[in-house]
């Protein structure tokens, strides 16, 4: 209704990433679902990522910590990985937020 303030400013967005890798199915599976995988690879070119918890089914959520170079301020952040769709070697959807440790 017009003029009716429920104060939820909450706005979410889907996004749809898709990417083809040179790589076996195999390998690029266990780059989104195996802790040590993950990271290797997440966060920017010069980020670290000391530490995945990955709880990779549907339902399950993952807790990926990255870090910042000290040229960007060295900070932590973590995101929450909740998986909504799982299917083998195929796709993988979850919703993703910023966390706290």
């Amino acid at each position: 209704m017009q003029g009716e303030d429920t104060n939820d400013h909450t706005q979410t967005f889907d996004v749809v990433i898709t990417r083809v890798l040179d790589a076996p199915i195999e390998e690029v599976w266990k780059a989104w679902s195996d802790p040590e995988y993950v990271r290797r690879w997440w966060g920017p070119t010069g980020f670290t990522s000391p530490s995945a918890e990955m709880d990779f089914r549907v339902g399950g959520a993952s807790l990926v910590y990255m870090r910042a170079p000290a040229t960007y301020g060295g900070q932590d952040m973590y995101n929450t990985w909740t998986y909504t769709r799982i299917d083998p070697h195929q796709r993988i959807e979850f919703v993703s937020n910023f966390a706290d440790k």
